[in-house]
């Protein structure tokens, strides 16, 4: 209670009008809390049960303070489901602090900093909470972000986008305070996104949600469509930066290699080679189209030949031709990184390999193609069946993945090039090279036959109402029929 009262002080000290003062902002800022203190101390140690011993006495000695509540979740979000079920506690505490320094209105939904600031795949978490509220799933306040600065925007093109659908605060000196704001009152993203008023789930659940009421509503309409202004200036460009056509189709093409801007060796599991999508390369060049290899300079190095173009390497990288080839390919094809989010909130039809979360199936769009990395028992070389993939015990693992699975006695089994080229054609099939639309949704019978034990299976073990929308490609599921019988 000490505690709350030292900054309720500050805060009723500061606030006029819903703006903040410069007044002691180097307290706020710079200075750490004996919280902050302690928290860092406790994430020092390795030893998980000790860990989990001090947050848990942490929590009893602030069972107020956000920040502390934050960081506990953050704890037990590793690998737990049930941690989604009791972040409502902090959400009702985190909201009735909003409340008593009447600032609900301005910081229930404050985006945080490394959002924007950090690897492109941070936005997806933005962009669905952008959308639940939108659609009307959330509390209708608005979502605030922080911009101190400008430069630290990891793609201010993308960015132009995002500002005209939430609500930017720039003043310095009211931006100096409200970090220390953001810092307890901050949506944990990280966490989960609310697609319901005081419940958060991950991320795929939310966007679920969302894809369910879109298509009930038959809302088919891109979370964002390119401005004219940059259609016209990337169709004006291409044949000079690129020597292509604006009438000539592509694809893009990105093999997550975890050297991407802020990335975190949690997520190596998703890493993948460009070498295993060659064939897939060679199949579209052949009918045509042009391939541009994403990422950036510290990818591998692409030799390059006609129809290829290795644009994380090229001089006129750009985070607008970044924004411009996501949002004008025909279909993105690669692994699950901040490439297939641009291709998503531009409405282009994507196809995911190397990856073993059936979680990234459930936030999918019913025009992608899902290709699994699977999974099988190191002791007798069995492969791990569909009802497995869709149970909590599974789905809960999200972080330190590849551990979790040792641990479990699992092994992954990889995604072989045939397997990529093979979604590949079929999801060729589906698209229109010009228009970049979905012309064909007619899936095969072992993709109905998965879906439909997909749904059976979600109704079965989970609360929330969860719809598979998309399956893995005919061809994959052909060859690894045993895992849905």
């Amino acid at each position: 209670m000490k505690n709350l009262s030292k900054i309720k002080k500050i805060i009723n000290n500061s606030v006029t009008r819903y703006l903040i003062k410069p007044v002691n902002y180097k307290i706020l800022f710079f200075r750490k809390s004996d919280e902050e203190k302690s928290i860092l101390k406790i994430e020092k140690i390795r030893d998980i049960e000790k860990k989990k011993k001090l947050f848990m006495n942490l929590k009893r000695k602030f069972p107020l303070n956000p920040l502390i509540l934050e960081k506990y979740y953050s704890f037990l979000h590793e690998n737990n489901f049930d941690f989604f079920y009791e972040l409502k506690e902090y959400i009702n505490i985190k909201l009735n602090w909003l409340k008593k320094f009447k600032l609900d209105h301005k910081f229930q939904h404050l985006i945080p900093w490394q959002v924007f600031c950090g690897s492109l795949g941070n936005t997806h978490n933005a962009s669905t909470l952008i959308q639940a509220k939108e659609l009307g799933l959330i509390d209708d306040y608005p979502i605030s972000y922080i911009n101190s600065n400008k430069d630290l925007i990891t793609n201010k093109t993308l960015f132009t986008y995002f500002e005209k659908r939430i609500n930017i605060i720039k003043d310095l000196d009211f931006t100096r305070n409200t970090l220390f704001l953001e810092k307890y009152f901050k949506a944990p993203l990280d966490l989960g996104v609310s697609p319901f008023k005081r419940s958060y789930f991950i991320n795929e659940f939310s966007k679920n949600q969302i894809l369910q009421k879109k298509y009930k509503e038959n809302l088919n309409k891109s979370f964002f469509n390119l401005t004219k202004e940059h259609l016209e200036e990337g169709n004006k460009k291409l044949a000079r930066d690129f020597g292509i056509s604006s009438n000539d189709w592509f694809v893009t093409v990105h093999a997550r290699s975890g050297s991407t801007k802020n990335d975190y060796d949690y997520d190596s599991f998703k890493n993948s080679h460009i070498k295993k999508f060659n064939k897939s390369i060679e199949f579209i060049v052949n009918l045509g189209g042009k391939v541009f290899i994403m990422g950036n300079k510290k990818m591998p190095i692409v030799k390059t030949k006609k129809g290829v173009i290795d644009y994380a390497h090229h001089e006129k990288k750009s985070d607008f031709w970044d924004v411009y080839l996501s949002a004008r390919s025909r279909f993105y094809l690669g692994t699950d990184s901040g490439h297939m989010v641009m291709a998503d909130y531009f409405g282009v039809p994507s196809l995911i390999s190397e990856t073993p979360l059936i979680s990234t199936l459930i936030g999918m769009n019913r025009y992608d193609l899902f290709l699994p990395r699977l999974l099988k028992d190191n002791k007798n070389g069995m492969k791990m069946k569909l009802k497995e993939y869709f149970t909590p015990d599974y789905i809960s693992i999200q972080t330190n993945v590849e551990k979790s699975f040792k641990n479990k006695g699992l092994a992954l089994i990889e995604n072989t090039d045939e397997d990529i080229l093979d979604a590949t054609k079929e999801l060729m099939d589906r698209t229109s090279p010009q228009s970049r639309s979905i012309k064909n949704f007619n899936l095969g019978k072992l993709q109905k036959e998965f879906i439909e034990k997909g749904n059976q299976l979600l109704k079965k073990n989970f609360s929330l109402d969860l719809v598979v929308h998309t399956a893995p490609s005919e061809k994959f599921l052909e060859k690894n029929s045993d895992i849905i019988n």
